[in-house]
């Protein structure tokens, strides 16, 4: 078994290892996100708020963390996703057997089943970690979903 922490992995590693190429369209995604929803009245004036933030207070310069904490974590508590069955789980460790490797590291984020400890997740995010701090341009980061993990540690 080959052990390798996730903050060695990069996306052209995981293309050459695994095989994987970038797809443009994937039907299962085209029909979660032809759901139609009309936010209400208080939700526009919450998303608006956030966007106002976000685009006032130099946003476009933020970094990992602060966009975790001004922008998406209060989105996930908005929605009260957390429930019995799913919770969003923040700064928990994950691992995943592929193959011949087994993978882990903690992530920033997760939507997993579990209550008080994340089991099995369905969503995962993680910030593309800066090399080289003092050249780390915010807008060169992005989130990684992954929905195939099948264990947490």
């Amino acid at each position: 078994m080959i052990k390798s922490n996730f903050r060695e992995w990069t996306l052209d590693k995981i293309d050459e290892t695994f095989g994987t190429e970038q797809v443009f369209q994937l039907p299962s995604l085209d029909l979660l996100l032809s759901f139609e929803y009309e936010p209400n009245q208080e939700e526009k004036n919450y998303l608006n708020k956030i966007r106002n933030t976000y685009s006032r207070y130099g946003g476009e310069s933020w970094n990992e963390v602060e966009l975790e904490n001004k922008i998406i974590s209060p989105l996930f508590v908005y929605a009260e996703i957390d429930n019995k069955n799913f919770v969003y789980f923040l700064e928990r460790d994950l691992s995943v057997t592929i193959d011949e490797y087994e993978l882990s590291g903690r992530v920033d984020g997760m939507i997993a089943s579990g209550f008080r400890n994340p089991k099995m997740p369905y969503f995962c995010m993680n910030g593309v970690q800066k090399r080289n701090r003092s050249k780390w341009r915010p807008e060169r980061s992005s989130i990684n979903c992954n929905v195939s993990c099948t264990s947490i540690k």
